[in-house]
């Protein structure tokens, strides 16, 4: 039996956006991400940054490259 290397065969990233394009098409252009049509869009989804703001998060340095780094295909 012989043992084979785990390899996934999708891009989690571009899966990702191809859904986000799906959602809201107005918020590309020319294949970028408009941020203000896109924030427009989410409306009250969109999290507000300020002093009084406070929620849990775990994160640590070097966070956002793990992510692309577990994203990108074998």
């Amino acid at each position: 039996m012989s043992i084979e290397k785990f390899c996934p065969s999708y891009d989690i990233f571009n899966e990702r956006m191809e859904r986000v394009k799906v959602a809201i098409p107005e918020a590309f252009a020319d294949g970028k991400i408009n941020w203000d049509v896109l924030k427009e869009s989410l409306g009250e989804f969109i999290e507000e940054e300020g002093v009084d703001q406070e929620h849990y998060a775990f994160t640590w340095p070097g966070k956002r490259d793990a992510h692309r780094l577990s994203a990108k295909p074998l």
